[in-house]
């Protein structure tokens, strides 16, 4: 049974999921999200604000304000050198992350669309009022446009905003103890209003030393200067390491990759010495030129930092860029951990784009663990094309502009097998700006179990839809998909990018294939924007809610709602839409059914 501290007024949940990373159990309770994640978080809410300093505030999720994407909605602004936000610190720490906004710039020229390209300004970190460091914040990476009416981002300015935060990581000289003071201030005044949702603060360990039957990428001449291309460098360590069965390290740096780091043979191990001193930066922004590409089994790629110069999804011609950090077939039996990443289309993605045909069976028994997928302008991960029996874990999902976290059972071919038994637990995924949180599109015996998904503006919490093609939801109710003890907090949205109405879950069938046998179990639904549970359009089949509890809906709006009208019949060629839900012990004070054929049972 899914439990929570002091789970009497929303308001005291809501301050809880900000400042201690969704952690907030005892310990004989069940753990919901990424509780081993080692950083605190300290949020705006919980500053003191000096000088012109202000709030900005929207409880809305008004898409016009950047509040919207900010922690409980909300964010400090520093305007002149006077200002200040600061926290007083309760553990010690020396690695430093700063969610920001800064307002974006535009590049053009005569007869050209006006592009976003960023600014730049720069804050002073302070600890008991002693300035220990300057930090360069840059919004070239933030700042994603759309025009009514079309899910696209574009690559010049236009009506609708979004990816308004960025993020940047640093680490102290010295350590924070508890009782001290980290303030932040401008540095200079330049007219740009740097606005902060929040800080998180942990201990980072000493860098990793070569282990033991190791080469390291340094004696076969990689620099780690950020400068030059060390991808000659790392291939070569690469072959020798495989030839000889050894492990491949890469030392503290900036190695700068200007191509695919393509691992095409079996037991690669590439093993850096720690996300916050190990750095991949991909330097290559056209097509297909940046990413950790696998073609191979039991490969393992860990503790590192990978991040680039792309800062966009798609290309004028709508063409994806991909640029994904991570992506490729991962083979049979290899392990992705420890590692950050930041800045691509997708963090990781598993699929055999860059081979055609791909060389290697789908992926298989893949571990991601521990990772940490940020500002991204579509998938934090994506298990897909016949991705099975794999499992992605313990890990932070944020700031991305479509599903937090995927399975989507793609068929690159007829014969591509449908995705299988891939589970998902103990993830937090946060802060998502389209699209959903966690996101299901066909194939068979998925699991969610102990996530959690909170604040996102223009999307859903936890989804299963048929809008894409591929291989269907398996029709065997043994091979049922399962979520469980999951919290979903204030999620859902009334208008997508395509103007749709979704629910915090949100069940959205279409002409692709029928949605069967779906169970939830144990789920808490705090604060939706819309209905705790909309089911809509389609052959809905074999739904089982038990043990949900809705909390604090949106005034007005029903709990649970299931629909079909007109625009659905128009818009996706339904004369009837069909279907059948178990409810046993679900909040169901406010109810809404517009379907005679679809059959509801309650359960006690």
């Amino acid at each position: 049974m899914l439990n929570i501290k002091n789970l009497l007024q929303i308001t005291v949940i809501a301050i809880l999921f900000s400042s201690c990373n969704n952690a907030c159990f005892s310990k004989n309770e069940e753990q919901i999200g990424a509780y081993q994640m080692p950083y605190t978080r300290y949020d705006s809410q919980q500053a003191t604000l000096g000088g012109l300093a202000v709030w900005y505030l929207d409880k809305h999720f008004d898409r016009g304000e950047p509040a919207s994407e900010a922690t409980n909605q909300e964010y400090a602004a520093l305007i002149t050198t006077e200002d200040f936000v600061s926290w007083k610190i309760n553990n010690e720490a020396n690695g430093v992350t700063i969610r920001f906004t800064l307002p974006d710039n535009a590049s053009t020229s005569l007869g050209d669309p006006v592009e976003s390209v960023g600014q730049r300004s720069d804050i002073d970190i302070f600890v008991n009022d002693k300035k220990v460091k300057t930090v360069t914040l840059d919004s070239r990476w933030a700042w994603q446009y759309f025009i009514d009416g079309d899910s696209d981002p574009k690559p010049d300015i236009t009506d609708y905003e979004a990816m308004r935060f960025d993020e940047v990581h640093f680490l102290l000289e010295n350590p924070v103890k508890k009782g001290d003071i980290i303030k932040i201030k401008k540095s200079a005044n330049d007219n740009l209003e740097t606005g902060i949702d929040f800080i998180e603060i942990e201990n980072v360990p000493e860098p990793l030393e070569i282990p033991a039957n190791a080469l390291s990428v340094k004696d076969f001449g990689a620099k780690g200067d950020g400068v030059a291309d060390d991808w000659q460098a790392i291939k070569n360590t690469i072959n020798a390491a495989v030839a000889e069965g050894k492990t491949v390290y890469i030392p503290a740096g900036t190695y700068r990759i200007d191509t695919l780091m393509k691992l095409d043979q079996d037991g690669i191990n590439i093993q850096g010495a720690g996300m916050w001193h190990t750095n991949l930066y991909f330097s290559n922004n056209e097509k297909m030129k940046a990413a950790v590409c696998g073609n191979a089994s039991r490969l393992r790629i860990a503790d590192l930092h990978i991040n680039g110069v792309n800062m966009l999804r798609q290309e004028r011609d709508r063409s994806y860029r991909d640029q994904k950090g991570i992506w490729g077939n991962w083979g049979e039996s290899s392990i992705i951990e420890n590692v950050w990443i930041e800045h691509f289309e997708c963090g990781i993605w598993t699929a055999g784009y860059a081979h055609t045909p791909p060389v290697k069976a789908p992926t298989n028994n893949l571990i991601i663990r521990n990772v940490r997928l940020r500002n991204m302008y579509a998938d934090g991960v994506n298990l897909c094309e016949g991705t099975s029996n794999s499992v992605f874990e313990h890990s932070n999902v944020r700031n991305c502009g479509d599903d937090g976290i995927a399975s989507w059972s793609q068929t690159a071919n007829p014969t591509t097998p449908p995705n299988s038994h891939n589970i998902f637990r103990y993830n937090t995924v946060e802060l998502g700006w389209r699209a959903g949180a966690i996101g299901i599109f066909g194939g068979s015996g998925h699991q969610i179990y102990n996530c959690y998904a909170g604040e996102h503006s223009l999307s859903a919490g936890i989804r299963f839809t048929a809008d894409f093609p591929g291989n269907p939801l398996d029709t065997n109710p043994e091979n049922a998909m399962k979520v469980k003890n999951c919290i979903i907090y204030k999620c859902g949205t009334k208008s997508d990018l395509f103007h749709n109405w979704l629910g915090a879950i949100d069940i959205h069938g279409g002409k692709q294939y029928p949605l069967n046998n779906i169970s939830f179990e144990n789920i808490k639904i705090i604060e939706p924007q819309t209905e705790g549970i909309h089911i809509w359009s389609g052959d809905i089949n074999n739904l089982s809610f038990k043990n949900v509890e809705i909390i604090g809906s949106a005034d007005g709006i029903n709990d649970i709602s299931i629909v079909t009208d007109e625009w659905q019949k128009t818009q996706f060629g339904f004369e009837k839409q069909g279907g059948s839900a178990v409810f046993q012990n679900v909040t169901n004070e406010k109810f809404y059914k517009n379907n005679e054929n679809f059959e509801v049972k309650f359960k006690k």
